[in-house]
């Protein structure tokens, strides 16, 4: 029996700790296989990408290392969803750190829940348009402080366990 992609995903991690060339490293969170897949495909010349299918997972590795990205999808429960999204807004890291929600067939958030669309610095339809992900994640990558992007250099030093 082969592994799945996530259980492969996670030893090429455990590998390469940080990106290479200070890229960025995103953290996307989606039940979802298929989208995980799709993300890391669309990035897989501008950084890193690390996946989780569960809020539990991404609180974990959010913990573990401050993301220069995340993206949640609206399809995790809404339990799940707001745990992350509470840790994230109390993680002092990830004060200027954009969070964009992933919603099925939208681009303008009206999929997004009213009580949580201020959480979010934007929404990305799924399925994903790997052209629209990589020029939503420059503009807001480039909107963060430099000193910022450069502190994240290096800053996987420790294993997600």
């Amino acid at each position: 029996m082969t592994d799945s992609p996530d259980i492969l995903w996670r030893r090429v991690r455990r590998a390469r700790r940080s990106a290479p060339g200070g890229q960025p490293v995103i953290l996307v969170v989606d039940p979802d296989p298929k989208v995980r897949l799709q993300v890391q495909y669309a990035l897989r010349h501008d950084g890193e990408v690390d996946v989780a299918t569960a809020a539990a997972d991404a609180i974990r590795l959010a913990s573990d290392a401050v993301y220069d990205a995340v993206l949640v999808s609206i399809d995790l429960s809404n339990e799940g969803r707001d745990a992350l999204l509470e840790h994230l807004h109390a993680h002092d890291g990830y004060r200027d750190v954009p969070v964009l929600a992933m919603a099925d067939g939208t681009d303008n958030g009206r999929d997004v829940p009213d009580d949580r669309r201020s959480a979010f610095d934007g929404c990305v339809a799924k399925p994903l348009d790997p052209n629209s992900l990589q020029a939503r994640l420059t503009r807001l990558l480039a909107r963060q402080p430099a000193a910022r992007r450069r502190s994240n250099t290096g800053v996987r030093a420790r294993q997600p366990s």
